[in-house]
């Protein structure tokens, strides 16, 4: 015989009933709860559905584009329980005597990376005791060239480093650098060619990861960009495989297009992102900018914004990293060639054509229009101010944090940025 249990409305779970305005109950007072860890809600956590409730779902629904109704139905539920899973939101109390300056210093950021709650004043016109003050933590990681020191890199305060030091061929054999660094994430790389080989032998994954099993405590990551698009299944079954039968992988680097995209494989990666991440810690995503023409270039950037927002909506942007080199790209335009060259190089050209310089601010480029040897070129890159609207978009579509490649070109103006925008999330916050 089966035994019923019925359960009064203010005893249901969360999720179980749409809750609006007015309504009591443990699920309101976990609401309130989770409310209080995401940094929407400060009130008092009594299981009744008030009006500082309410406007606490509403903040929160705008924040992810969810829609703005005030109810907590099930897509609310969702997005909030991811938002609790992520880490990188604090929220300070100010103290009496205390300014902007000093609680800043204490944090290890500028005065504006401090935002603050809905309703509270803006802290850069003015704090008082008692406002709420929210700080944005954001891992932030460097990745840089095989050959530089870590402790030669940069000054800041980086969550962890990158190197891409772990290679294979088409003999299919793991190469491992003999004086590996346990506080580096080292990232497995190969051409398309090796890669195929790969995923079309599954009877090779376990020799192919036995090195990775001798290594406690190491950090690692695949770097998938080379992998041909037409095996996406194979890299499902790949990564599971490696999840269940060696270790874990810390990070996935893979290309950011537009789940609309020109080829079937594009929409295909978007369908598997689920089970990629499943099998991830997190998510390096690099931008695919199309350099056949610089503007070509521009409308594969303009498209980001796009991309992100989907990773938002299929509740993603938490585990993501958004990938950004320090480089510009330099166009021949009569032979139609471009050439990658170096950050201070582009900012040299810029100087001496200052007038020739063009905003592209809703991308996050700048570009030069100039001549060298009677050859038109165009430059594109990233300025000062592009380089902080990059950092702010992380902020935007609440992404993880940001992997930065040849950072210490940047030099002083990318540590100042940083500290301007976010606080660097800890590396032992990270577990």
């Amino acid at each position: 015989m089966m035994a019923w249990q019925w359960l009064k409305a203010t005893e249901l779970p969360l999720g179980k009933r749409i809750l609006r305005i007015a309504d009591q109950g443990n699920d309101v007072r976990i609401l309130q709860e989770m409310l209080k860890q995401t940094g929407f809600y400060f009130g008092n956590s009594d299981g009744v559905f008030g009006v500082l409730t309410e406007e606490a779902v509403v903040l929160f629904q705008k924040t992810f584009h969810l829609r703005v109704d005030g109810r907590v139905g099930r897509e609310v539920v969702k997005a909030l329980t991811e938002s609790t899973k992520r880490v990188g939101r604090l929220i300070y109390t100010v103290k009496n005597g205390e300014n902007l300056s000093t609680i800043s210093q204490k944090f290890g950021v500028r005065n504006s990376a401090w935002e603050s709650i809905a309703g509270q004043g803006r802290p850069e016109h003015r704090i008082y005791p008692g406002m709420k003050l929210i700080l944005n933590e954001k891992a932030v990681f460097l990745w840089e060239p095989g050959g530089v020191p870590r402790d030669a890199v940069s000054d800041v305060a980086a969550t962890g480093m990158i190197r891409a030091d772990l290679h294979f061929a088409t003999d299919l054999e793991l190469a491992f650098p003999e004086n590996w660094d346990p506080q580096l994430y080292h990232l497995v790389e190969a051409d398309t060619d090796s890669w195929s080989l790969l995923l079309a032998s599954p009877k090779q994954w376990r020799r192919w990861c036995a090195p990775l099993q001798l290594r406690a405590g190491l950090k690692w990551g695949l770097d998938l960009r080379s992998a041909p698009m037409d095996a996406i299944f194979q890299w499902v079954e790949f990564v599971k495989y490696l999840r269940i039968h060696a270790r874990p992988i810390d990070l996935a680097v893979l290309p950011l297009r537009m789940p609309s995209g020109s080829t079937v494989y594009d929409q295909l990666l978007w369908l598997n992102l689920p089970l990629l991440a499943k099998n991830s810690k997190w998510i390096i995503w690099e931008p695919v900018l199309n350099q056949d023409s610089p503007q070509l270039f521009y409308e594969t950037a303009a498209q980001t914004r796009k991309a992100m927002k989907s990773l938002l909506q299929l509740g993603l942007a938490g585990r993501s990293l958004w990938l950004g080199e320090v480089c510009a790209w330099d166009w021949n335009l009569d032979q139609s060639t471009v050439t990658k060259i170096a950050y201070r190089e582009a900012r040299m050209i810029r100087a001496m054509n200052h007038r020739a310089s063009q905003s592209w601010s809703d991308v996050g480029f700048t570009r030069v229009n100039y001549q060298r040897r009677r050859e038109p070129h165009c430059l594109i890159y990233r300025d000062e101010t592009d380089w902080a609207s990059f950092l702010k978009l992380v902020l935007q579509y609440q992404l993880f944090g940001v992997v930065l490649r040849n950072f210490a070109q940047l030099g002083q103006v990318g540590e100042e940025r940083i500290a301007a925008t976010f606080a660097v999330l800890p590396s032992a916050k990270l577990s």
